[in-house]
């Protein structure tokens, strides 16, 4: 009895110990984490009954709105860069910043302020509500029409352009070389780059960029002797003394083009061909550019010279015999006598009864140099007939000038020699534009 009566004591006690108001499951109920783990579940099952209700998921959403409503944005802009760029149209004026919304019409500017923010303010009245809205709404520091913003996008545009080109490659593997050096109008050199492969069972030639020479020539040999000069401030004093000699050799070009090509991730094993012109500095067997750019590649990267090049260098060649050098001196003189003046230019016109004006002689293609001796020929009897009338102006300066050159083009000799130079140029001008092409 007394065992059994302990036992019901015992259960009694610990029923009691579970339930009530101070019972363990009321304790229990009560506690911090019991009803976090009770959230927690709730929310679990609200999650996984509707997930587009997840923070996570909301602020991914929030994002990804974000992400569309900022391309929508930017999207005109870069159009309109785009565009400016097929065009060939420059894209600043002499004035790229400040505000390009005027809403009073009493504030309506009549500068032109350059063709992109003026592209900009046509796609506006011709109803862009996106580029319109961007621009009223953003921080004036926020609307990436700047200049520095320009020049990054174009930069993009390019890498964008390099990159398709680089795949259409890697999806043929093989490729060739074009380029040549050449100084511009700004006195800088200039070696242009281009590309040539098979695509899609096409053959393409794509450019890739303006490099100049001796630009990177000099920040080349700064940088490698940066590498072993003591940061000390007297060497670093001597080196900035020091002066640099561009010498522009033929493996130096070489050095350039390798460099380049390395630059792009183009493997130099699969260079199949080299296309140059005939220079020396191109071309020669010992420290020529092709040479050095062979070593570097693959031995079948043959070397293959511009056919339109060499008869040009063919036809320059014999411009050296005396009667022919002249008779082109005199043309172009008669030419500049012409067309430097817009009062002579008017009697050659009231001569030839309509709009006329002769053609400048090109210094580097013969290509362009067959029209302006056809042409000279062709007017030669027109020109002797102003030559004539300017020798009678008071204008002495003039006067003198016309009679000079009226009495060379009266001879003999530049007459025989203009026209057997036509005849040549006849016969050689169709081969010249297929060539081109």
């Amino acid at each position: 009895m007394k065992r059994n009566e302990s036992y019901e004591c015992k259960g009694a006690r610990e029923e009691g110990g579970y339930k009530g108001k101070d019972g363990d499951l009321e304790s229990h109920q009560n506690n911090l984490y019991h009803k976090n783990a009770i959230l927690q579940a709730n929310e679990f099952l609200i999650r996984y009954e509707q997930p587009e209700r997840e923070v996570l998921n909301l602020i991914d959403s929030e994002r990804k709105r974000q992400i569309v409503e900022n391309r929508e944005r930017i999207t005109p802009i870069i159009e309109s860069i785009i565009f400016l760029a097929r065009q060939n149209i420059p894209l600043r004026g002499h004035r790229d910043d400040g505000e390009l919304l005027i809403n009073s019409s009493s504030k309506t500017s009549v500068i032109n302020e350059g063709n992109f923010r003026e592209l900009l303010r046509f796609r506006i009245k011709s109803g862009d509500k996106i580029l319109e809205n961007h621009l009223n709404t953003t921080h004036a520091k926020a609307t990436y029409i700047s200049n520095t913003i320009q020049e990054e996008l174009i930069e993009c545009c390019k890498e964008e352009i390099i990159y398709k080109i680089l795949t259409d490659i890697q999806c043929n593997k093989f490729y060739s070389i074009l380029l040549d050096e050449t100084t511009d109008v700004s006195h800088s050199s200039q070696m242009t780059l281009i590309l040539r492969y098979i695509f899609d069972e096409k053959i393409k030639e794509d450019f890739v960029s303006f490099i100049n020479c001796h630009t990177y020539f000099y920040n080349k040999q700064k940088s490698n002797q940066e590498e072993h000069i003591n940061h000390s401030e007297e060497c670093v004093e001597n080196y900035e003394s020091t002066t640099i000699e561009p010498k522009l050799t033929g493996e130096v070009l070489g050095k350039i083009v390798v460099n380049i090509l390395k630059s792009l991730n183009l493997n130099l094993k699969h260079c199949v061909g080299i296309a140059t012109d005939g220079c020396s500095i191109m071309t020669s067997t010992v420290r020529g550019a092709v040479k050095y750019i062979q070593s570097n590649a693959t031995p079948n990267a043959v070397y293959s010279p511009c056919t339109n090049h060499c008869l040009n260098l063919s036809i320059s060649k014999s411009s050296s015999v005396m009667e022919i050098r002249d008779s082109i001196g005199i043309i172009k003189e008669t030419v500049k006598f012409f067309n430097m003046s817009a009062k002579k230019n008017h009697v050659l016109k009231i001569v030839f009864g309509k709009e006329k004006n002769l053609m400048s002689l090109c210094e580097t293609r013969w290509i362009e140099r067959h029209d302006s001796v056809l042409i000279f020929k062709n007017s030669l009897h027109y020109i002797i007939k102003s030559l004539n009338l300017i020798t009678e102006w008071q204008d002495n300066d003039s006067s003198v000038k016309a009679y000079s050159l009226l009495n060379s083009l009266t001879t003999c000799q530049f007459i025989i020699s203009l026209f057997i130079l036509s005849d040549l140029l006849n016969l050689t001008s169709p081969a010249s534009g297929l060539l081109v092409i």
